[in-house]
């Protein structure tokens, strides 16, 4: 159990400090603009449903926390991926 949660955080933060570029707090949508820290269901209504989803349950000192990336294809091409944290945007992965 412990050594999952070790290897889901280490591929956490090798993704981030990868050479893929992190966004600045706010990120331009289509329907609007969108903040670390907005609703699952704000970033969707204004940013699409995305292309792909993938969630996992974590239990950080006896606290339950739910991870969820949703991945999206804009009109330009251009590729992110959403983190949430807990249905919270967490951050943005531009690839």
């Amino acid at each position: 159990m412990v050594y999952k949660l070790i290897r889901s955080v280490m591929l956490f933060m090798i993704l981030l400090s990868n050479s893929y570029a992190t966004a600045d707090e706010l990120i331009m949508c289509s329907g609007g603009r969108v903040k670390v820290g907005d609703a699952f269901e704000k970033v969707k209504k204004r940013c699409g449903s995305g292309n792909g989803y993938s969630g996992k349950h974590v239990e950080i000192n006896g606290k339950r926390v739910a991870f969820k990336t949703v991945k999206i294809i804009f009109p330009d091409g251009t590729k992110a991926a959403f983190i949430y944290k807990d249905l919270v945007l967490f951050d943005v992965i531009v690839f």
